[in-house]
């Protein structure tokens, strides 16, 4: 079967809004990620336990496994009210770990022809590709909103 899927463009923008003393201190950000061809959208729950929540291979695909090669955004949205959890960033040779908040957001952009390959590097930790993210809540589960973008 030939596809008539045409890819797209993928904007994402940030929108900050606060006025302070009658001034607009706030701010707008957006950016434009040719070529999407494929997206995953899903809301996983996370209890106090490890689990993978999002996995990539140089070349399978199958439910929250993609090729990191061609993974160009990732959001990940701690939809719980109370209680927070943490990702860890797993790849060939570090970790990386960041707190969750109660709905706050994480997001990785990549626009270059890699994706999430080389995704990481910032002198002192370094992760070539990432290939798996494990997230735990702290206290009681949570549920986390994961919107995946690929060439």
């Amino acid at each position: 079967m030939t596809t008539t899927l045409t890819a797209s463009t993928l904007t994402v923008k940030i929108t900050e809004s606060i006025s302070l003393n009658g001034k607009d201190q706030g701010g707008s950000n957006s950016v434009s990620i040719a070529s999407i061809a494929t997206v995953n959208k899903r809301i996983v729950n996370v209890g106090t336990g490890n689990i993978t929540i999002w996995e990539a291979h140089a070349s399978a695909i199958s439910e929250g496994t993609f090729v990191y090669g061609d993974v160009r955004y990732l959001r990940i949205t701690n939809k719980d009210d109370t209680n927070y959890c943490t990702l860890r960033m797993t790849g060939d040779s570090s970790d990386i770990c960041v707190r969750l908040d109660p709905g706050a957001s994480h997001v990785f952009v990549s626009s270059r022809s890699e994706g999430f390959d080389d995704l990481i590097d910032s002198g002192d930790v370094a992760i070539s590709y990432m290939d798996t993210i494990i997230a735990s809540a702290d206290t009681a589960a949570v549920d986390l909103e994961m919107f995946t973008a690929s060439a």
